[in-house]
């Protein structure tokens, strides 16, 4: 049981590391987007 938690803990860590990298390459490509005229 305490390795399935432990499964489901990293795979949750993992997505929203994985997320918040998504979020912040999409911000980088908004402001390229804006100082491009």
């Amino acid at each position: 049981m305490k390795v399935f938690l432990g499964l489901i803990l990293s795979i949750f860590v993992l997505s929203s590391c994985l997320y918040a990298e998504e979020k912040e390459n999409s911000n980088k490509a908004d402001k390229i987007l804006q100082i491009k005229p």
